[in-house]
Order: C-alpha cells, then sequence, then structure tokens
C-alpha cells in the first residue's frame, strides 16, 4: 500500500509543478548544498575538501549525518572540529528519524533564503574534481528544472547497472559548456530523473516530496520521489549536465541497508582504523580523464604523509 501510495502522490507532486512551470518559469539564482553522510568519516572528509577546494564558497553546505556506535560519532566530532573555521559548513546530528529531521532541515533553509531556491545534494561517498561556480550552475537551472554534475558526454558506462550508457542514443542540445536532454522510458543512468548524486532538485518540489511520501532514509525517498518520472517524462521535461562529469561515486563500502549496491566493499571499521590513523582518501589526477560512470572502483588510493596505498579488495 506504502508503494501505491507514493506513487499516485508523487506523480500527483509532479504534475502540479510542472503545471505551475507553465504558467511561470522560475529561474533559480540561489543554492544550498544538502549532503547525506552515514558511518562514513573518511569518505566525507574527503567530499568536504574537494568542495573547499573547487566549490563555490558562498554556497552553504548542510551536513545530516547519523552513525551507529559512538566511536564513530567521535569520528564525526573530530570533523565538526577541523571544519569549524568554515563558516559556510553546517553539520546537522540526525534525531529521532531522518524525515522528521530532513524536514527541520527544509525548514530552517526555507526560512534563512529567498525565493526559489534550489537544492544541489551529494552523498558521502562522491569526490568532486571539477571546479563549481554557482554562475554555472545558475545558467544549468535556466535549461531545465533537474540537473546533474554526475553526468557528461564522457558517460559510456553504468557501474551500478554493470552495462553500457551513452548520449548517442538522446537527442541532446549542446549550449556552451552543457547539454541538455529529455529522459526516456529506459533503464539507464541517464534517464533517471531524481538523484542525490551531485543533482539538483527545486527547493518547492523538495519539500512537497519531504512532506507527503512516505520513507525511511535516502534511498527509500529517493526512490519513491522517481516514481514520479512518469509524468515528468511523459511532460517531455528535460534534464541538464555540463559537457564533462565534476563528481564521481566512490565504490568503497556499503553501510545503508535499504537498497543492495553493485561493489566489493571494505569493512566499515577497517576505513574508520584508516581515518583514525590520518590516512585520506585520494582521487588518482591521472585516472580523471578515464572516468566514464557516476561510480568508479578505480582511480583512487589512500595517503597519509605523502604514503600511497591502494586497495587490494582480495586482502579485505
Amino acid at each position: 500500500m506504502i508503494k501505491i501510495y507514493n506513487y499516485l502522490i508523487s506523480n500527483l507532486i509532479i504534475i502540479l509543478f510542472i503545471l505551475k512551470r507553465f504558467i511561470v518559469k522560475e529561474n533559480y539564482f540561489n543554492y544550498e548544498v544538502i549532503i547525506f553522510s552515514y558511518n562514513r568519516a573518511l569518505q566525507l572528509d574527503a567530499l568536504l575538501k574537494s568542495l573547499i577546494k573547487l566549490f563555490d564558497k558562498n554556497i552553504n553546505l548542510n551536513i545530516l549525518y547519523r552513525y551507529d556506535s559512538q566511536s564513530i560519532g567521535n569520528d564525526y566530532i573530530k570533523l565538526i572540529n577541523k571544519y569549524q573555521k568554515n563558516k559556510n559548513i553546517f553539520f546537522i546530528k540526525e534525531k529521532s528519524s531522518f524525515k522528521s529531521s530532513l524536514n527541520n532541515l527544509i525548514k530552517k533553509i526555507k526560512y534563512s533564503q529567498t525565493k526559489n531556491l534550489n537544492l544541489l545534494f551529494f552523498v558521502d561517498d562522491q569526490i568532486l574534481f571539477k571546479e563549481i561556480k554557482i554562475e554555472s550552475l545558475i545558467k544549468l537551472s535556466k535549461y531545465s528544472p533537474i540537473s546533474t554534475l554526475r553526468l557528461g558526454l564522457n558517460t559510456k558506462w553504468s557501474y551500478n547497472l554493470n552495462k553500457k550508457q551513452s548520449f548517442e542514443s538522446y537527442r541532446y542540445i549542446t549550449n556552451g559548456d552543457c547539454i541538455q536532454w529529455i529522459p526516456k522510458f529506459k533503464n539507464d543512468e541517464i534517464s533517471y530523473v531524481f538523484s542525490f548524486d551531485g543533482s539538483t532538485i527545486p527547493l518547492v518540489l523538495f519539500d512537497k516530496f519531504t512532506k507527503y511520501l512516505f520513507f525511511k532514509g535516502p534511498n527509500s525517498l529517493e526512490s519513491s520521489m522517481n516514481y514520479s518520472d512518469l509524468f515528468y517524462k511523459i511532460f517531455k521535461q528535460k534534464i541538464s549536465s555540463f559537457n564533462e562529469q565534476s563528481v564521481v561515486n566512490i565504490v568503497i563500502s556499503q553501510v545503508q541497508k535499504e537498497t543492495n549496491n553493485r561493489g566489493k566493499f571494505v569493512d566499515v571499521n577497517k576505513l574508520k582504523y584508516l581515518f583514525d590513523n590520518q590516512w585520506e582518501l585520494k582521487l588518482d589526477n591521472k585516472k580523471i580523464k578515464y572516468f566514464n560512470s557516476p561510480h568508479i572502483d578505480y582511480g583512487f588510493y589512500f595517503e597519509k604523509k605523502g604514503k600511497k596505498m591502494y586497495i587490494d579488495y582480495h586482502y579485505y
């Protein structure tokens, strides 16, 4: 019954959103970032370092986090202390439930920002590797209500689906360093409308999703939102991205229990040990040009005081 309810409500929400856009086409000139993190202090640290280095410093970063043990919680405290001088970074500990904590965060953002706000989502196993300024994000929002940093013309493969995918099968439009396309009823990530992996969703739309849908965590919320892709695609709404992918998910661990992801995973306690002993997760700059999927299981390493360590999946 919950799935049927979410299917009906999510499609009603998207129909009303699209109809409103026919009357008044809103542009989004303000952005806030929401990052979901769970038991991944080491990966979150790598993401935050990449955002500090490459992302627009005028955009707030809101981190909604939770953990299963106090020892992992202590690692988040280390991160809070580490980044406390960054005035645009806010750590929000999940309390009672994911839904109530997320709705409280949305309320806070709504009351602190002007209208026509766009939310850009990241998850803690991502790393940004290209510079992103707010002017570029605004330009993307003019082409479509949903935009993403995880795709580009270089996208030829889906690690998660373990198959080929390409814009060659789409009629995409190029506008300078941006592309836009209409998603199809097709099982690939190019036609996957709503994602928390480096993608945007207008606040006015996301607010309705979080208020009226049933969900327990980020994965079930994302799945429920994507029930509405039926009418998003019927009404031929577009998605936009830059010509080249800007962010990548590092397939190294699985912490959530809502879905089973593909991959060979390192134990969370092993990653905690590395974090506690000052190892850092980094991308191999020589491999970035070979990235062809939103998710990858290569092209990264751990570093400590100039010493590099690569993953041996057989060992772990």
